[in-house]
């Protein structure tokens, strides 16, 4: 087997949004990149470049290093759980997507124990840094194994930071998100209480944009908000799963949890208004139709 982790037989799933831009990137440094994706469109699209598998059975089959980026945890569960089933032995898991910590934690043992290793590895940015080779990714695990796959991490990060024991990078992941989703929600709230005041809500904005409260966030977010126009950059139900699984860790340590508890029931509206598979800044509909206004 070559030292040269790159080289090594490494098999990609999930080939969404983020999948997509990242296994496109691990292609032009991994000659023996395998890929594979549930839906059938995905892998038809993804065949004419490069080499996709139709069974899952058969990339486990090949390949030493998993990659998986997944929905959430209980995909992960499943994928992971039938790789269990093969020889794993001297084999790496590498978990880009955002899991449960205690998920995490119990997958990462079963494949110690069966010879493996195991690294939690979600990322911050969206599918655009994904394409450009420019997310950041925040590992859990032993620091030899995510040291030895530091070169898999730089064909689509531009940050790689190694957080600590298995488990720990997705609880990271998890505050960033919360702040970022808060943020979201603090802007949906005050953007159209300024507009029912009668000002202009791109006052706001240029005012923000030059001030100490200003963010990259809000510089994301609140244009969206004040234009009502949502291009897709994090899907609210994306974003209540997290807060989900973030409820779960306060809970596990019974802990009050104020500020999530609002977010969620913003989210829950969002739900029964039927515009989950929309961008996070469409949080500021929910809003304007608690408000009283056109939504």
């Amino acid at each position: 087997m070559t030292d040269n982790i790159l080289e090594h037989r490494i098999g990609f799933i999930g080939l969404g949004r983020m999948g997509s831009g990242m296994a496109a990137n691990l292609s032009k440094a991994a000659p023996n990149l395998i890929l594979f994706d549930l839906s059938p469109v995905k892998r038809d699209e993804f065949s004419k470049s490069f080499h996709v598998v139709d069974e899952v059975e058969a990339l486990f089959k090949e390949v030493d290093i998993l990659c998986l980026s997944m929905p959430g945890s209980p995909e992960v569960e499943d994928v992971v759980g039938a790789f269990l089933r093969t020889d794993v032995a001297g084999k790496t898991v590498i978990d880009l997507s955002t899991s449960l910590p205690f998920s995490t934690k119990a997958l990462h043992a079963g494949m110690r124990e069966a010879g493996g290793h195991y690294l939690d590895a979600p990322l911050s940015g969206g599918p655009r840094n994904a394409t450009e080779g420019t997310l950041n990714v925040m590992v859990g695990g032993e620091r030899d194994v995510c040291e030895r796959h530091r070169p898999i991490f730089e064909t689509f990060a531009t940050n790689i930071f190694y957080i600590g024991e298995s488990g720990s990078g997705n609880i990271i992941k998890l505050a960033s998100n919360f702040l970022a989703i808060v943020y979201n929600a603090l802007y949906a709230e005050i953007i159209p209480l300024v507009e029912k005041l009668g000002v202009d809500p791109k006052i706001l904005f240029d005012i923000i944009s030059v001030s100490g409260a200003n963010s990259k966030m809000f510089q994301l977010f609140a244009p969206k908000m004040i234009d009502m126009k949502f291009p897709v950059s994090f899907q609210l139900n994306l974003a209540a799963k997290d807060l989900s699984y973030l409820k779960k860790l306060y809970e596990n340590e019974e802990l009050p949890s104020t500020m999530l508890d609002a977010s969620l029931e913003l989210f829950e509206e969002a739900k029964s208004m039927g515009i989950m598979e929309g961008d996070t800044a469409e949080l500021v509909r929910v809003v304007r139709k608690r408000y009283g206004m056109e939504s």
